[in-house]
């Protein structure tokens, strides 16, 4: 399925509210929560039926990594989603690619465009110099080393005293899916 230009995959481990998979319906307004992999798809862990169509007005929302970013046009990507944020308030500092970004607006046209009236970096990693405990679950889409890679959008690197579970460093490759 495509969602607001993200391929969205849904197997087995998707869970349904309000609706499923043999209901959905093109212009459904859904909510999908997932984990990325290394090609930016969404392994939907949930999917729940917001409206049973989208109308000029209700508030859209993505996160993804900026791609393409014409500051000149004020237009970017999320995956094949076009985001124009002409008139959208940005971050102090501006936009830059490969920055993870949350957009909001209330007008798409069903296509490939969303236009955005709110953009924000989205912080949702623990930072560069985090040394707790820490639990994350995705799919690791880069890998320097089986110590330094990158889960979603959250680089980890691991010491000699990381516990591995049902597993070990060498086990850590692009696209295998950890927790």
């Amino acid at each position: 399925a495509v969602v607001l230009g993200q391929t969205v995959i849904i197997d087995g481990q998707t869970a349904f509210d309000g609706t499923t998979f043999s209901t959905l319906a093109v212009n459904n307004l859904i909510e999908v929560s997932g984990l990325v992999d290394k090609t930016g798809n969404i392994h939907a862990t949930y999917i729940g039926l917001l409206a049973a169509s989208f109308a000029d007005g209700m508030e859209v929302e993505v996160k993804g990594a900026i791609k393409g970013l014409d500051s000149t046009a004020r237009t970017f990507q999320i995956n094949d989603l076009v985001v124009d944020y002409s008139s959208a308030s940005v971050p102090s500092g501006g936009l830059a690619n490969r920055q993870y970004v949350e957009a909001k607006g209330t007008s798409y046209d069903g296509g490939v465009t969303m236009t955005a009236s709110e953009g924000e970096l989205d912080n949702d990693t623990f930072g560069t110099t985090y040394s707790g405990r820490v639990e994350i679950e995705g799919y690791v889409t880069a890998l320097t080393s089986h110590s330094q890679f990158v889960v979603g959008n959250q680089a980890v690197q691991t010491t000699g005293s990381t516990v591995f579970e049902a597993g070990t460093a060498n086990d850590v490759v692009i696209g295998r899916r950890l927790e």
